[in-house]
């Protein structure tokens, strides 16, 4: 899907990756509202960094932020994008690590 939005070749892909984008915005805008995260949201995984471009078109900003009243709060909180793939999963790795030594 990612591959044929960038590509130009399928609207539906198009379309669909701006909705991912929109519907992964707001949540992330969610989660930083019920955390009071003012030291920063941190985006990782597999997805985002394939369609990097996509996401700092402004769309997941703008789904981040729209949120009425607490748009102020929001602007303020930073947004990171973690680039590499395995970080989550390393991140899960040291914690499972650390649990079992216990």
């Amino acid at each position: 899907i990612t591959r044929r939005s960038q590509e130009g070749s399928c609207v539906v892909c198009r379309k669909t990756v701006d909705l991912w984008i929109a519907l992964c915005g707001a949540e992330a805008g969610n989660l930083a509202l019920k955390a009071l995260a003012r030291g920063g949201v941190y985006v990782a995984g597999g997805i985002v960094p394939k369609i990097l471009d996509e996401v700092k078109a402004g769309g997941f900003v703008r789904a981040f932020q729209e949120k009425s009243k607490f748009r102020s709060l929001l602007q303020q909180i930073p947004i990171y994008i973690v680039l590499d793939e395995n970080l989550p999963l390393m991140g899960a790795a040291v914690r499972a690590v650390a649990e079992l030594e216990g």
